[in-house]
Parts: structure tokens; C-alpha cells; sequence
């Protein structure tokens, strides 16, 4: 299971509807999350409010070729932004051997290089999971510190389970460069749950030995005890 911390802010009074508005740090309402992130980085985190696209970046840049391999009636034109089968029980099993393969090398250290090259030469190219807003130098520090086991277990279950798992990974990606260490964080304002599809991601990365905590934002004062 994972670990659960409650952090406290000041919530916003005349939003009526809408997801939940605070006080934040600098004195602008700010999201839940970002409340959240500045308390990490009080912590000494650096850290982004990614939610799913830092997996599927991750995943497609690293697996570009692969998704986008010339099989038969999977693309149609070169414009496309994904293959035809793309979220379908196909795509794993139509390109299991280059999968493997691809989840073996990045298992064995080989993925910073790749994220790099295929970043460089693909920017601006419109593809489904990919979002460009997300520096290259910044993908590849988050890679290095889950190191390639951990980020081929991630690649695993997008490469296998697409569909299913393209949403539901944790709201926030936290890491310390120096220390190479790497923390998710799945945020909920009051009264806020989790849904299905979060949880199994939680479960997938406890499973993986991936640091993941779910960070319960209260209204309350700054200065009241914070918890793990």
C-alpha cells in the first residue's frame, strides 16, 4: 500500500463551483495540486504536476519506432498521430518480439541516449501521449532516477494495457537529481477519492518498488502538523 500524507492549506471561500481553489505560497489561488507541490518542494523535492503525460511521454519517445512500424493496415497515411490499433489487445501482441526486445534494453540501462535522439528529431510532431511542453533534459533526469528497471515495468504496462492505463498515473512526479531519488504522489482535496484506475496505477508501482505516496489536502493553517 502506499504511504499517506496529509498537508494543510487555506482554502479559497467564494469559489462555488469547480474543483477546489487555494491559497497559494505566493499569495494566487492556486490548484489543489500545486498546493501539494509546494509543500514537496518545501520538503526539497523538485517537482512537475505531470499527471499521465509524463508516463506516456515517457513511453512513446522510447517506443516511437515500435509504434509507429509500418504493419499492415495499421497506417493509413503518414500523418496520422497513432497507429489504427493503438489501445487495442493488438498492439502488444503484433509487435511482441520488438516490445520485448525494447523493454530488455531499457531494463539494461540503454534509454537516456533514445529519449534524447528521438526528442531532437520528432519536437513538434503530433502524436498521441506525447506532450511536448515536457523538456527533454527534464525527462531524461526523471528517467535516470527511476533507472531502467523500474521505468521498463512503467513501459510495460503501456505497451500491454494502453487503453486502460493512458489515464490514472499519479498527479505529481517529485525527485532529488543528486540523490537520484524519485517519489509520485497521487493528490485529493477534501472529500475527493480515488478512482479505480488510480488505484491499480498506485498498486503497479508499489509493485514495482516505486516510491508512491497519496497526499490528502486539508483546510486548515499552514502551521498545523504535517504527516506522512
Amino acid at each position: 500500500m502506499p504511504l499517506e500524507r496529509v498537508v494543510f492549506g487555506m482554502r479559497v471561500r467564494n469559489i462555488r463551483r469547480g474543483p477546489s481553489v487555494w491559497d497559494g505560497s505566493d499569495g494566487i489561488p492556486c490548484s489543489v495540486e500545486q498546493l501539494a507541490l509546494w509543500r514537496y518542494r518545501e520538503l526539497g523535492y523538485t517537482g512537475i504536476h505531470s499527471e499521465n503525460t509524463l508516463a506516456t511521454t515517457l513511453f512513446v519517445l522510447l517506443f516511437w519506432d515500435i509504434v509507429f512500424c509500418p504493419l499492415p493496415g495499421v497506417l493509413d497515411t503518414e500523418y496520422q498521430s497513432q497507429p489504427l490499433d493503438m489501445g487495442s489487445e493488438s498492439f502488444y501482441f503484433s509487435r511482441r518480439a520488438m516490445i520485448e526486445q525494447r523493454l530488455a534494453e531499457i531494463s539494461d540501462g540503454h534509454f537516456v541516449q533514445s529519449i534524447g535522439d528521438v526528442y531532437e528529431k520528432q519536437h513538434g510532431v503530433e502524436c498521441v501521449g506525447v506532450s511536448w511542453d515536457l523538456p527533454c533534459d527534464q525527462l531524461q533526469t526523471i528517467a535516470s532516477c527511476l533507472g531502467g528497471q523500474r521505468l521498463s515495468a512503467i513501459c510495460r504496462v503501456l505497451a500491454t494495457e494502453y487503453r486502460l492505463k493512458r489515464s490514472g498515473f499519479p498527479d505529481l512526479c517529485l525527485w532529488n537529481a543528486q540523490t537520484k531519488h524519485i517519489l509520485f504522489a497521487e493528490v485529493k482535496g477534501p472529500n475527493d477519492k480515488l478512482s479505480e484506475t488510480q488505484r491499480d496505477w498506485l498498486d503497479i508501482l508499489v509493485t514495482s518498488k516505486i516510491d508512491v505516496e497519496v497526499c490528502h489536502v486539508r483546510d486548515g493553517d499552514a502551521r498545523d502538523t504535517e504527516n506522512v
